[in-house]
C-alpha cells in the first residue's frame, strides 16, 4: 500500500501522545500518491522489530528524523519550508498539526541535516555515527549517489551477496547498517534525473541503473522507498524541474507550498516540494503503522490483466519489441504496480500453462496506470514463432490474471556472402566496389546472395537492411524484389538489353520507396515478401536483387559488404516454417517506423516503412512521459510532417498501428 492518502494526526505532546483524526492526502488533483513510499505487512514487520531496539537508546527522540544527502538535501528547499506552515491545499491545517507536534519539534528541521555538496555515498556513511550521537533520531531520510554515477560499481572486497556486491550499493549498505544497529528506520530515496543535455551523456544509464539497484536494495532489505526519480521523470521536462544540471528548482507557488500546481510538477517545478510531501506522508505511516501500532490492511484487489500486449520483431538476431498499457495496483487504477512476469513459449501459452513458459529476466518496473510500456527483449531463440504473455504483481504479491497472448517472429541475422550492382551503361564488374547503386533505367540494380545456412524450414518473410554511403544528394526511390534466377557471383557485370538477360526473368515483387535526407534513417529497410523469401531459401532462386521502379535521377547508394563491419548490408530472415498464425502474422516485420531527426526541434518527419501491395490505413499516437495522448493521426501516407512548436521540451512516444502490427518508438524534443 503506498500511503499517502492516510489517517492523520492531531497531537496532544507528552500526556497522550499522537491521535488520529482527519485526513491527510492533501493532492486530490494530482498523481503524487502513486509515488510515495509503499507499505506493506513484511515491511511495517521489519520497521516494527527495528523500533523496538530502538526504544533501549536510553535519552533519543521520538519522532526526530536526520536527513544524510550532498548538495541535493542540504539544499535550503529541502526541510527547511517545513520549519513553517506549508501552504496551498485544503488539508494544510492538520499537516501542520501533525508535523509540528511530531519531526517539527524544536529545531529538529532547521538542525537535522548531514550533508555536504560535493559528496559521496562513502562521504555519508562515515557521517552516519556523527549524526546518530548528536541528534539521536527516530527515523532516518537518505538520499545520495548522484555523484556516484561517475565512479566505476566493481564488486568491494569480500562482497558475497549480487544485490549487495557493486560498490555503491556495498557503501549503502554501510550506512543502513550503522542505522539499524541503533534501531533506527531508514527512508530510501531514488535520485532524481539529470538534464543530460547539457551534462555527460554517459551518466544517465549509470543514474538509471543506480536507481534500480536502490529499488531492490529497499525491497530486499524491508525498507520503505519514495521513488523521486521517477516522479521527475513522469513530471518534466527536465528543464523546469532542476536549475542546473542536477539541483532542483522552487516551486512557482513557493516553497512551502503543497498546492496541486507544486506536487503536479512541469512549468511550475516543485520538485523539493514533492519530496518534502512524500517524506511527511512516509513518516506518517511510520507513526501510525510502526510507533502507534496500528493495525494495516494490506492490498486486496490485484492489478487487471493486461489486454493490450503487442509483439514486434525487431532487425536484430532473436529480438522482438513489446508494447502494452500499464495497469495498477488495484485493477485498471490506483498506484502503480510492483513487477511483471514476461513469458514466452513456441507454443500456445494459457492460465494453467503461464509458469511453464520460459521467463523473461528483466528489471522493467510498472509505470503509471494507463502509460504505455515498451520493453526491447533480445537472445530469444532466431528463427522461430514465439508466443508472448505476462502477468501483474502488486506490492502484496497479488497477481493479475493472464494477458492476452501475442505471437512473432524471431528474425536470424544473415550476411551477404556476394553483392554488387548491375549498370545498363557500364558493362564493367562493381562487385569489388565498397558501394551498392540503386537507380532507375537498371543504372543500379543492387545484386545480393546471403548465407542462408542458419535458416531452417520455410522462412515467412524477410527484410534487407542497409546503410547509406557519405554524401550530400537526397535519396529517392521506389523499390521492388527479384529473385534471381540464374547463376552469377561478384564477377557478374551488364550483358546484353534486357534486365532479363542479367538475373532472369523473376516476378516483381513491391518493396517499399523513400523521399527525403540521406541521413534520414541510419538504416534503410527493403521487406522481402514472402514468396520472393521463400523462392530463394528453397533454391528457385540464386539470389535477390533490389531494382528501382521509378524513374527518377537520383543516385541512391549504400555500402556494401566490402566496407567496415558497422556499415555492411545485411538481411533479416523470420519465421522458419508454417505455423498456425501464419496467415495472419507474415507481414508484421514488414512494418516499421522512423521518426527523423531525433532528437528534433520543432519539426519531426514520420516515416511509415510497409510494403505498397499490402498498405492499411495507419493509426498514428503520440504521447507524453504522463501517458497523455497528444496528437493522433488516421492516415494512408507514409510521411507525416509532426510541428510540435507549441509542446514542451521532453521525451515523446510514438505508436503506429496498420491492421495487427504495432510499431512504438521514442522520441526526443529539445528546445
Amino acid at each position: 500500500m503506498k500511503n499517502c492518502q492516510v489517517v492523520v494526526i492531531v497531537v496532544l505532546l507528552l500526556a497522550v501522545g499522537v491521535i488520529h483524526g482527519a485526513v491527510l492526502k492533501g493532492a486530490t488533483n494530482t498523481n503524487i500518491d502513486v509515488y510515495c513510499a509503499e507499505f506493506t505487512q513484511e515491511i511495517i514487520d521489519n520497521l516494527r522489530s527495528l523500533h523496538a531496539h530502538w526504544k533501549t537508546n536510553p535519552g533519543w527522540n521520538t519522532y526526530r528524523v536526520t536527513t544524510f544527502g550532498n548538495s541535493i538535501t542540504i539544499d535550503g528547499k529541502h526541510w527547511t519550508p517545513l520549519a513553517q506552515d506549508v501552504i496551498g491545499n485544503a488539508n494544510a491545517a492538520d499537516i501542520n498539526a501533525f508535523k509540528d507536534s511530531t519531526f517539527n519539534q524544536g529545531r529538529w528541521i532547521a538542525d537535522g541535516k548531514v550533508a555536504e555538496s560535493g559528496r559521496t555515498i562513502k562521504w555519508v556513511a562515515n557521517q552516519v555515527q556523527y549524526g546518530l550521537s548528536t541528534q539521536k533520531p527516530m527515523i532516518a531520510a537518505i538520499m545520495i549517489g548522484t555523484n556516484n554515477v561517475s565512479i566505476n560499481s566493481s564488486p568491494a572486497p569480500g562482497c558475497s551477496t549480487t544485490l549487495d556486491c557493486a560498490a555503491d550499493t556495498f557503501e549503502y549498505k554501510q550506512i543502513t547498517g550503522q542505522l539499524i544497529a541503533r534501531g533506527v528506520i531508514p527512508i530510501m530515496t531514488t535520485i532524481p534525473p539529470v538534464q543530460w543535455e547539457t551534462a555527460d551523456l554517459f551518466r544517465k544509464p549509470l543514474l538509471d541503473a543506480y536507481n534500480d539497484k536502490l529499488r531492490r536494495f529497499a525491497s530486499s532489505h524491508r525498507f520503505p522507498l519514495i521513488d523521486l526519480n521517477r516522479w521527475c521523470e513522469d513530471h518534466g521536462p527536465l528543464s523546469s524541474l532542476l536549475g542546473d544540471w542536477a539541483h532542483p528548482v522552487g516551486c512557482s507557488d513557493g516553497d512551502r507550498s503543497f498546492s496541486d500546481n507544486c506536487l503536479d510538477g512541469g512549468s511550475s517545478g516543485g520538485v523539493q516540494n514533492a519530496r518534502n510531501y512524500m517524506l511527511v506522508m512516509a513518516i506518517d505511516d511510520i507513526v501510525r503503522y510502526v510507533v502507534d501500532e496500528e493495525a494495516f490492511t494490506p492490498e486486496a484487489v490485484p492489478p487487471a490483466a493486461v489486454a493490450n500486449l503487442a509483439a514486434q520483431p525487431e532487425f536484430k538476431s532473436g529480438a522482438v519489441l513489446l508494447t502494452w498499457t500499464a495497469p495498477g495496483d488495484d485493477g485498471t487504477s490506483g498506484l502503480y504496480a510492483e513487477s511483471y512476469d514476461i513469458r514466452y513459449s513456441t507454443s500456445l501459452i494459457t492460465e494453467s500453462t503461464f509458469f511453464s513458459a520460459v521467463s523473461v529476466d528483466t528489471a522493467l518496473y510498472p509505470k503509471v496506470p494507463g502509460t504505455q510500456e515498451t520493453l526491447s527483449l533480445s537472445g530469444l531463440p532466431a528463427g522461430q514463432t514465439l508466443y508472448f504473455a505476462l502477468k501483474t504483481s502488486d506490492e502484496t504479491h497479488n497477481a493479475s490474471g493472464i494477458s492476452n497472448v501475442t505471437v512473432a517472429s524471431t528474425g536470424i541475422k544473415v550476411s551477404p556472402v556476394a553483392d554488387t550492382y548491375l549498370d545498363r551503361g557500364d558493362q564493367t564488374s562493381n562487385g569489388t566496389d565498397r558501394v551498392l547503386q540503386l537507380k532507375s533505367d537498371d543504372r543500379g540494380v543492387i545484386c545480393f546472395k546471403f548465407d542462408l545456412s542458419a535458416v531452417t524450414g520455410v522462412p515467412d518473410s524477410a527484410v534487407i537492411v542497409m546503410k547509406p554511403r557519405w554524401g550530400d544528394l537526397p535519396f529517392n526511390y521506389t523499390a521492388a524484389v527479384r529473385p534471381i534466377l540464374v547463376d552469377w557471383d561478384e564477377a557478374i557485370a551488364w550483358q546484353g538489353t534486357m534486365l532479363s538477360d542479367n538475373i532472369g526473368a523473376g516476378a516483381v515483387y513491391p518493396s517499399t520507396s523513400y523521399s527525403g535526407s540521406r541521413f534520414g534513417q541510419q538504416e534503410y529497410y527493403f521487406p522481402v515478401p514472402k514468396a520472393a523469401i521463400q523462392a530463394y531459401a528453397a533454391g528457385i532462386a540464386k539470389g535477390l536483387a533490389l531494382v528501382q521502379t521509378a524513374a527518377d535521377t537520383n543516385t541512391n547508394d549504400f555500402f556494401s559488404r566490402e566496407a567496415s563491419a558497422s556499415s555492411r548490408p545485411f538481411m533479416m530472415v523470420f519465421g522458419g516454417g508454417a505455423t498456425p498464425v501464419e496467415a495472419v502474422r507474415e507481414n508484421v516485420s514488414f512494418f516499421d517506423v522512423n521518426i527523423s531527426p531525433n532528437p528534433f526541434n520543432p519539426v519531426a518527419i514520420i516515416e511509415i516503412i510497409a510494403p505498397m501491395a499490402d498498405m492499411h490505413e495507419i493509426h498514428i499516437a503520440i504521447y507524453n512521459v504522463n501517458g497523455k495522448m497528444v496528437k493522433k493521426y488516421n492516415t494512408t501516407d507514409t510521411r507525416i510532417v509532426w510541428n510540435v512548436s507549441s509542446l514542451p521540451s521532453g521525451a515523446y512516444f510514438i505508436q503506429a498501428r496498420a491492421g495487427i502490427s504495432v510499431v512504438a518508438k521514442r522520441v526526443v524534443l529539445l528546445k
